[in-house]
């Protein structure tokens, strides 16, 4: 009877394994992946918000960029994550249009 009870056991734990690495498991990635990506536009937004208020006048887009690159590359190599250049420039780009959009400049 326990050996029937304990196959039960190790059968149902089978089970149990096989739900969490088919749904659990992908759900909590794409979960993570959503929230890294909504922290990582956080943080440009907040460099494109300085670097308009650091750096002042006219044609100065490519070094208020460079700011930008520069401390979103370090920060992003601190925190361990990577993304590609031109994820970084499209976002950037986002964030600028969005500021643009929002702040009447």
């Amino acid at each position: 009877m326990n050996e029937i009870l304990f196959s039960a056991i190790q059968i149902i734990v089978v089970i149990l394994l096989g739900l969490v690495s088919r749904y659990v498991i992908p759900w909590l990635k794409v979960k993570l992946d959503t929230e890294k990506a909504s922290q990582i536009l956080a943080w440009i937004q907040t460099a494109v918000t300085a670097a308009e208020q650091i750096i002042s006048g006219e044609s100065k887009g490519i070094e208020k960029k460079a700011f930008v690159t520069e401390y979103m590359n370090k920060l992003l190599k601190e925190k361990g994550i990577s993304i590609t250049e031109e994820q970084l420039n499209l976002l950037i780009e986002s964030a600028v249009k969005a500021l643009n959009t929002k702040g009447g400049l």
